[in-house]
């Protein structure tokens, strides 16, 4: 293709994504006005959500390197190891927060507004209900539990001090646990684009909590709840915004709680609440497992890595996660031709931006580091930043195929074979680093992805396609929005 021709192609899908871009809904009664629709409201999505990153990611620029020096590094360690454990309070919702989005996708898919009403009361008073009990026990046992024994914390930090950073983390989480329903009413609505705007004044608003903790000199519990708190308050402040002005027949009430409700979120949020311990087991276990088998001080270089990896595929998943609801909504309108068509491109964009990701941090992961942290005493090895980037490329691949799944609530063989991940990282993690240490912990954790996930997931997508084939009707249409004809 010569460079006119390149040139007209460019202009033909700028003049294709202008006329999507607009704040105006389509109209969704014919095929074709649902395709536009659906990819006007992903790129809606899409832009706020790069949006947000940029302004989160500036927040993290400037709260990491802030906390590390402020703490150092041993204190820090321990407050990686605190939210390593504070992750799995998010087995406390049991699922039901996650199974909320496709309980929701399904009856947008169907125009129920009836049912969506009676999932999100259902899902709200459960969680109130979970949260308030979990409350009383923390304020119970917090004064008798050993902390610093559990968390391995052999430097000369309080047992008190220990105890009030845990409790302030605690709190922050059970007290968000029942907000957490708003961005999966956004997520479930293909609205994500209005969560994202609550999102970045959160992270700004927990830049200048951070800020006046270490104005007023406060200690390690005051500086977790000031990055957890705003998210609370900013919560709230959103549930309002989504039952008073944009979605006020959704709002939770007691009279909509139902058994049917209850039975429907179940049927996913069981086998999402045991995808939670696998995901839990392959993530969030090694900090503690390292912090035993290690130092405080390689927990906290290896937080930073894996935070670096967290926040880069993050980057590569903002600019696709707003079609997974929509494939949903799709399939329950029987637009099997969209569905497939979106989930091609999505896979495209997802793996072309990790790539670039996974190879600028190969090559230039002690670059960013130093630019990141503002300090030069955190500098790894080749070998270490190549095994992050295939650990992140790999990991992009496979979540593109088990966001499709469990959207589609193809959810127990998923269990499966997370448990088995989990099983294997805690054990390679056991044996691989006390011997190779940073490089021992990334291969741990990403060696069952690697070499077997990688190519047997994408064949249960496929399994998935062949049982849903293609309407004819619906190819044509999208053969039309991908250029073969013009969008008026």
């Amino acid at each position: 293709m010569n460079l006119q021709a390149r040139a007209l192609a460019l202009s033909s899908i700028i003049q294709r994504l202008r006329v999507l871009f607009r704040l105006r809904a389509f109209d969704t009664s014919t095929v074709e006005g649902r395709s536009k629709e659906r990819y006007r409201r992903i790129l809606l999505t899409t832009a706020s959500s790069v949006a947000t990153r940029v302004i989160t990611a500036l927040v993290g620029l400037v709260t990491i390197p802030l906390a590390l020096s402020y703490l150092g590094e041993e204190k820090y360690g321990l407050w990686a190891i605190v939210t390593s454990l504070v992750a799995w309070t998010s087995l406390c919702d049991f699922g039901i927060i996650n199974s909320l989005v496709n309980a929701l996708s399904e009856a947008n898919g169907k125009d129920n507004r009836e049912d969506a009403k009676s999932y999100v009361s259902t899902a709200f008073f459960a969680l109130v209900g979970i949260a308030t009990v979990l409350m009383i026990l923390l304020a119970v046992c917090a004064g008798w539990v050993p902390w610093s024994r559990l968390l391995a914390v052999r430097v000369p930090i309080a047992q008190r001090t220990v105890m009030w950073t845990v409790v302030a983390a605690l709190v922050c989480v059970l007290a968000a646990l029942p907000l957490s329903i708003v961005r999966q009413i956004y997520a479930g609505y293909q609205k994500s684009y209005l969560g994202n705007l609550f999102l970045s004044f959160g992270a700004l608003t927990t830049l200048a909590a951070l800020y006046v903790v270490i104005w007023t000199k406060g200690g390690l519990p005051s500086l977790v709840f000031a990055f957890a708190g705003p998210a609370v308050l900013i919560g709230g402040i959103n549930l309002l915004y989504l039952t008073r002005r944009e979605m006020p027949w959704i709002t939770p009430q007691l009279s909509s709680v139902s058994r049917k409700a209850l039975r429907r979120l179940s049927k996913t949020s069981t086998p999402l609440f045991l995808l939670q311990i696998g995901g839990l087991l392959v993530n969030e276990t090694q900090m503690i497992i390292l912090a035993h088998v290690t130092s405080l001080k390689l927990v906290s270089e290896y937080s930073i890595i894996w935070r670096l990896g967290l926040t880069l595929s993050s980057v590569v998943g903002l600019g696709t996660a707003a079609f997974v609801p929509v494939f949903r909504e799709a399939h329950e309108r029987g637009d099997s031709g969209w569905m497939r068509a979106g989930f091609r491109r999505m896979l495209i964009l997802r793996m072309s931006i990790s790539v670039v990701v996974a190879l600028t941090l190969a090559f230039g992961g002690n670059f960013i580091l130093r630019v990141w942290l503002h300090r030069g005493d955190f500098n790894f090895p080749a070998s270490l930043w190549i095994a992050e980037g295939v650990a992140l490329a790999s990991g992009v691949w496979v979540t593109a195929f088990t966001d499709f799944l469990t959207i589609m609530d193809r959810i127990w063989i998923q269990v499966t074979l997370i448990m088995i991940n989990g099983v294997a990282t805690i054990g390679l993690t056991l044996v691989l680093a006390p011997r190779l240490g940073l490089l021992g912990a990334v291969i741990s954790i990403s060696f069952v992805t690697v070499c077997f996930w990688t190519w047997l997931v994408p064949l249960l997508v496929q399994r998935f396609f062949a049982a849903h084939p293609e309407k004819l009707g619906q190819v044509g249409q999208l053969e039309k929005f991908a250029g073969e004809e013009d969008i008026n």
